[in-house]
């Protein structure tokens, strides 16, 4: 039977139970069986430190071996050499700990920084050193008051220690990296997928399967720089290499970061963000696992030569993605023909017909690969490619690790030829991945404010959320987005309760369930879809604002553009609150719902009034017909009758009238599809006469789907004005509304799929 994959979902590889969510429907259509089968890309868990899930269902069902494959193909903020975590992980543990002297200096990746502390609590003098594995909310589009707070804490930490934090952003420009960064927007776009399905079908994941929030790499940077003795160095290119060489050169700098590529370059001295920098309790004397390629040469009994040709053999980001995608005459390649052995030794480089180890057979055993790779190259042999692409990822990425020269190589460029801004300090990292119809909005947006040109410009007070809020409203958005996101920008910071009810954050950070969720919140995905376009947009005003102020650098408006950006009314802890948004968000359609509930009834109240009045005078002109006709006799009773007859005509509905052909036909029948237009009482009458026509009703139940939430809770409600306790309500985000005596639950087909 012929799968269907769900739109937006890259399936990983199926284990032998199928690693997939697999949802059956079985009818019977036209005198045949009908079987529909979806493909839907599982949530899987965290491999390693535990996250926190947002919903209730156990992922213990999912087989490990799946789990530990689509984490590492999903996993965005470890980076570097494909499948050596587990490798780097024994490493580490073997190092020894190292005393760090005062003054040391810690190069901060800044891009792996953001991601650590959006997954991970910050350390502090007063507790444990390493991290711990609670990861800042998502679902709710991001928390930049907490963010904030633990880029504050993480840094004192280390100042307290004595040590000099630096942190090293990556610059716009890339070298060999567009593959890449295609892979990790195609992923921020599953990311993307992942939280609709979450917000309109309740469907479990767990906070780092969402996107980042837009703005988190900007909260970071703005609170560096309020902060004083933080360096911040913005690199022309990706920032690794200029820190690896600063940490070669520089006797008293280790780079700290999450990023597998430092473990291979030429002298660095690398510390992860896993293992930390610990503290001694007795002399307060900070220490680390420092981890080198030297080390790691002498860990698996190699030489430094044959590990740069086994981190180009496994794939890192400049070869990876061309051994995975390469394919020649529109036949895909096979990954061990890509690679040949030459000899170096000769002075005239020529290949060698030694085999090279089978990249499927030791896919699972890397140890193994550089094994055969150490007995393979030896000292001498080097990997080669016929494919240019790859050669030059090849020859690139022997510059790269060992601090050799990479102007020779080209930029990344774009489809107009032009030198492509891949990083642009990591913009591109947050968010779910722009579309270019979503790039082209956001410009429009900004466009309109003229910003160069405007009053914007000249006010150094001028701030960027109201402005961006004008700029939008001239687009048909929701006056409700509108009116929360101006209570967040007055400063108005709300939190959930254990009951669900809101209270004022007080100033303090610390209402959320220690597994990162949010209590009691069901969000709306235009709520969510709005929060993330105002927060782009925000972001691409300030990285205007930022281009212009490093083009003006030495003249006055460039001060003024500065001055904007460090404007604490301007850092994304201002602009956005997602707990408190969508908080407001949701009292506003619960206050628009009771609103309506009393229109409807006021407007049901003066349709029975007229309905009565009209009664009224069409049983006055009755009874004067007949008293002229009985010659002026009494009632004759019509009127009570007529009072019965009127009530039973209001309270039928259309598919009444078909009862017994509807119960005859159950009877008698498998499968019965009814069709009536909206509002005749399909998902309303049919269940209550199923109890009523049944011969054992006590035995009966059943699940009633609705396309949407309300729609299920409202159908619930009216028909649980008849039926009582026998009428139940099953959601998404284990929401629960029966007893022991219900016998109809209403539901999403979401839920009912699941």
């Amino acid at each position: 039977m012929p799968s269907t994959l769900v739109k937006g979902f890259n399936p990983p590889h199926e284990p032998n139970v199928g690693g997939h969510v697999l949802v059956r429907w079985v009818g019977r259509w036209c005198g045949g069986a009908a079987y529909f089968f979806f493909k839907a890309e599982l949530f899987s868990f965290h491999f390693g430190a535990p996250v926190s899930q947002m919903s209730s269902p156990s992922c213990d069902q999912f087989p490990s071996d799946f789990i530990h494959h689509h984490r590492r193909d999903i996993d965005t903020s470890t980076m570097g050499i494909h499948g050596i975590q587990q490798l780097i992980k024994e490493y580490s543990a073997m190092t020894p700990l190292t005393a760090l002297p005062p003054s040391t200096r810690v190069l901060i990746d800044g891009s792996g920084f953001c991601f650590h502390l959006l997954n991970n609590e910050s350390p502090s003098m007063t507790g444990p050193p390493t991290a711990d594995p609670s990861p800042l909310a998502r679902h709710h589009n991001g928390d930049y008051d907490k963010l904030a707070d633990r880029t504050r804490r993480f840094l004192l930490y280390l100042q307290q220690l004595h040590l000099q934090p630096e942190i090293w952003w990556d610059g716009k420009k890339t070298k060999l990296k567009s593959k890449t960064l295609a892979r990790r927007m195609k992923q921020r776009r599953v990311q993307m997928d992942r939280h609709r399905l979450y917000c309109e079908e309740g469907v479990s994941c767990n906070q780092d399967d969402l996107p980042p929030p837009p703005l988190f790499i900007r909260q970071v940077q703005h609170t560096l720089s309020e902060m004083t003795g933080i360096k911040q160095i913005t690199c022309e290119y990706e920032a690794d290499a200029p820190m690896a060489q600063e940490s070669n050169n520089c006797g008293n700098a280790v780079v700290l970061a999450n990023d597998s590529d430092f473990l291979f370059f030429q002298g660095c001295k690398y510390v992860t963000f896993d293992a930390g920098i610990e503290c001694s309790a007795n002399n307060m004397t900070p220490v680390a696992r420092i981890l080198t390629r030297q080390g790691l040469s002498n860990h698996f009994d190699t030489n430094e030569r044959t590990l740069v040709e086994w981190a180009v053999y496994l794939g890192n980001d400049f070869t990876g993605p061309l051994v995975r995608s390469t394919k020649t005459k529109g036949r895909q390649v096979h990954q061990d023909q890509l690679f040949k052995v030459m000899d170096a030794s000769l002075q005239e480089c020529k290949e060698d017909t030694s085999m090279l180890p089978d990249r499927h057979e030791f896919q699972q055993d890397p140890e193994g690969m550089l094994d055969e790779l150490d007995t393979v190259l030896g000292e001498t042999k080097r990997l080669h490619s016929d494919h240019h692409g790859l050669q030059t990822a090849i020859d690139f990425s022997r510059a790269y690790y060992n601090h050799g020269d990479m102007d020779v190589f080209d930029d990344d460029t774009n489809e107009h030829g032009t030198t492509k801004h891949g990083n642009d300090n990591n913009d591109n990292d947050g968010g779910g991945g722009e579309t270019t119809k979503d790039s082209i909005t956001f410009a429009t947006y900004i466009d309109r404010m003229d910003v160069r040109n405007g009053n914007f410009a000249k006010d150094m007070t001028s701030e960027f959320g109201p402005t961006m809020l004008m700029a939008m409203a001239k687009t048909k958005t929701n006056h409700h987005h509108q009116t929360a996101i101006e209570r967040v920008l007055n400063g108005e910071r709300y939190y959930y309760n254990e009951a669900g009810e809101r209270f004022h954050d007080n100033g303090h950070c610390g209402h959320e369930k220690e597994d990162g969720r949010m209590l009691d919140v069901q969000l709306e995905w235009g709520d969510v879809q709005f929060a993330y376009q105002y927060q782009k947009c925000c972001k691409s005003l300030t990285s205007r604002i930022k281009g212009y102020a490093e083009e003006e650098a030495h003249s006055e408006q460039g001060l003024i553009y500065n001055i904007l950006l460090s404007n604490v009314k301007n850092a994304p802890a201002s602009l956005f609150h997602g707990p408190t948004f969508h908080l407001l968000m949701r009292e506003c359609r619960q206050k628009e719902q009771e609103e309506g509930e009393t229109r409807q009834q006021q407007q049901q109240q003066q349709q029975q009034q007229q309905q009565q009045q009209l009664e009224t005078g069409i049983r006055e002109q009755l009874n004067t017909v007949n008293e002229a006709e009985d010659g002026g006799g009494g009632d004759n009773g019509t009127g009570g009758d007529n009072d019965d007859d009127t009530e039973d005509r209001h309270n039928t509905l259309p598919i009444d009238d078909h009862r017994a052909r509807i119960l005859k036909h159950i009877e008698h029948h498998r499968v019965t599809i009814i069709q009536g237009e909206t509002g005749c009482g399909k998902s309303s009458r049919v269940p209550a006469l199923l109890l009523e026509g049944a011969r054992q009703p006590h035995r009966i139940k059943m699940f009633v789907s609705q396309p949407r939430r309300i729609a299920a809770t409202t159908l619930k409600r009216r028909v649980a004005e008849t039926l009582g306790e026998r009428v139940g309500l099953r959601l998404g985000n284990g929401v629960r509304d029966e007893s022991k005596h219900t016998q109809i639950w209403y539901c999403t087909a979401g839920y009912l799929s699941r």
